[in-house]
């Protein structure tokens, strides 16, 4: 079954996901939540092949936590609060 919430950018899935008004239903939150979440999972199963061809290829993972950074950066800020404050910076 497609997801209702399929063409939603991810900080409009966050805004569904985390908003606490009674707007949303919470179905309609899960429905959000599992869109971001399987956009989340998808994501990380190609940086990890990614990172394992990186890393038989140069023994480094260099791109692979450039690649994580830059994910980081792009999540909404809600989203962010929920890593370690040190993250971004442990990352670089």
């Amino acid at each position: 079954m497609k997801n209702p919430f399929g063409s939603l950018s991810r900080e409009q899935l966050s805004n569904i996901i985390y908003d606490d008004s009674g707007n949303y239903t919470i179905n309609e939150r899960r429905a959000a939540y599992y869109e971001s979440d399987d956009r989340e999972q998808a994501w990380r199963v190609k940086v990890a092949a990614q990172a394992m061809d990186e890393y038989n290829r140069t023994g480094k993972m260099t791109n692979f936590f450039s690649s994580v950074l830059d994910h980081f950066k792009e999540l909404p800020t809600i989203e962010q609060a929920q890593y370690p404050k040190d993250y971004a910076s442990d990352l670089e």
